[in-house]
């Protein structure tokens, strides 16, 4: 009777044991799906995190009036604000953006770059579109601050208080049209530089001189620049 007593009293505890390693798998399995379905929970708000991130950063720009300056151009007139897709692919954000009667100009908003578009009527038929393109900024310009359009004319301003001015965007449409027909990107950009001239008889920032051209309004046939200062 004892020994039988004593194998039962064995078999008993390798039961329990037994139960224990269950219980203790079944709860390490079980804590490993929580934790797994936690990470995961995670990546995923990580995930939504950055798109709702770049979805701020990215900044839309919605234009409407004549299709003549319209990025990329439309087969008729933008009676609704539309955005302009055509320029998201140069840049998030921007920093300034301007219209002539049939061309356009937007800074990016590291202001590095200016990427402009227009259209050239052609007579009997209809406008020939240029798509959006990089213009290089002038060499001597630092990071640029503004961009305006007359109706002929580009005007820039840099950080330092310098304008620069192309006399006649329309040809630069031209050549533009021109060398994406021939495909000799390195001469138009060669070309694009030449465009701008520095405007002279304004207020430059120097050693012995600290005022500057702080803001700009250009219109249609006239221009206007304030200084630092307050000099119109």
């Amino acid at each position: 009777p004892t020994a039988c007593c004593y194998a039962t009293k064995q078999q008993l505890q390798q039961q329990q044991q037994q139960q224990q390693q269950r219980l203790s798998s079944w709860r390490t399995r079980g804590v490993s799906h929580v934790a797994f379905c936690a990470a995961q929970q995670q990546q995923q708000q990580q995930h939504k995190q950055q798109q709702q991130q770049q979805h701020k950063q990215q900044q839309k720009v919605f234009i409407w009036g004549s299709r003549l300056s319209f990025p990329g151009g439309a087969p008729s007139d933008i009676q609704v604000p539309t955005e302009a897709d055509s320029l998201s692919a140069f840049a998030s954000s921007w920093l300034a953006i301007s219209f002539g009667p049939n061309f356009g100009a937007a800074l990016t908003g590291d202001g590095r770059s200016c990427v402009v578009w227009g259209s050239l009527q052609q007579q009997d038929s209809e406008p020939v579109f240029v798509p959006p393109f990089l213009l290089p900024l002038p060499a001597a310009a630092a990071a640029a601050a503004d961009v305006q359009c007359s109706s002929t004319e580009l005007f820039l301003l840099d950080k330092n208080g310098r304008v620069f001015v192309i006399d006649d965007f329309l040809l630069l449409l031209q050549q533009q049209q021109q060398q994406q027909q021939r495909q000799q990107q390195q001469q138009q950009q060669q070309q694009q530089q030449q465009q701008f001239r520095q405007l002279k008889g304004l207020p430059v920032r120097g050693f012995f001189s600290g005022d500057f051209i702080a803001q700009m309004a250009i219109g249609a046939n006239h221009a206007a620049f304030v200084s630092r200062d307050g000099r119109l």
